[in-house]
């Protein structure tokens, strides 16, 4: 079992999603990086499909676009791992 980081450990990160600045703090700040990235671009793509400027309204449209995406990637997940025991 990993144990816990330490605050001691943390870096304060300086991160924009949609235009807001966020002070974070991570053991991992490029891990951290790569999902502020991934947040953002779909913010920003949802903002174009919806032609809406209301931003708590775009950032559950990406919620959910992220959300839909997980879960087809464990599904499909899920369905590679059956088939390999099924195979054995």
């Amino acid at each position: 079992m990993a144990e816990a980081k330490k605050s001691s450990e943390l870096q304060r990160v300086t991160v924009e999603i949609f235009g807001d600045v966020y002070h974070l703090r991570t053991d991992d700040p490029e891990g951290l990086k790569k999902l502020v990235q991934i947040v953002d671009s779909t913010m920003r793509e949802m903002s174009q499909n919806t032609h809406s400027f209301v931003s708590s309204r775009i950032a559950t449209l990406a919620a959910l676009k992220i959300v839909e995406d997980y879960l087809q990637l464990k599904k499909d997940y899920d369905e590679l791992l059956n088939m390999l025991h099924e195979n054995k």
